[in-house]
């Protein structure tokens, strides 16, 4: 059993809350358009790894709602192959928007009211 210390808390919110708000932005074109802050292609590749890595890891430990985490992994990975496929600096294809919104379903957020093409943001933003 793998031993939380206070960095392996830290690297696990990290990995998981950064994934889940990159994947909004892959999942809703119109909204990532708007943003002029979203990482490079290599960056969101490390980031698609840490939480892949950091889930397998530590997944079924951390959770104290018992909420299984690590049925995602395999949205992950496939969003991961998707964007990996992506050229740098070129809107997001179809898959990566489908697989996105894949991952996004499968951590429990559900499309917005409006739909993910319609998407442009929170209304507190």
């Amino acid at each position: 059993m793998t031993t939380f210390s206070a960095e392996n808390v830290e690297r696990y919110a990290k990995a998981v809350m950064g994934l889940v708000n990159l994947s909004v932005y892959l999942a809703a074109p119109r909204f990532a358009k708007t943003q002029s802050d979203l990482p490079d292609h290599e960056h969101i590749l490390t980031h698609l790894d840490e939480y892949i890595e950091c889930v397998e890891r530590f997944g079924s430990s951390v959770n104290e709602d018992k909420r299984d985490i690590m049925h995602t992994v395999p949205f992950a990975r496939s969003l991961r192959i998707c964007f990996e496929a992506c050229r740098p600096n070129e809107d997001f294809s179809d898959e990566v928007c489908l697989a996105s919104r894949a991952f996004l379903r499968a951590f429990g957020i559900d499309e917005p009211v409006e739909g993910w093409d319609a998407f442009e943001g929170w209304a507190d933003q």
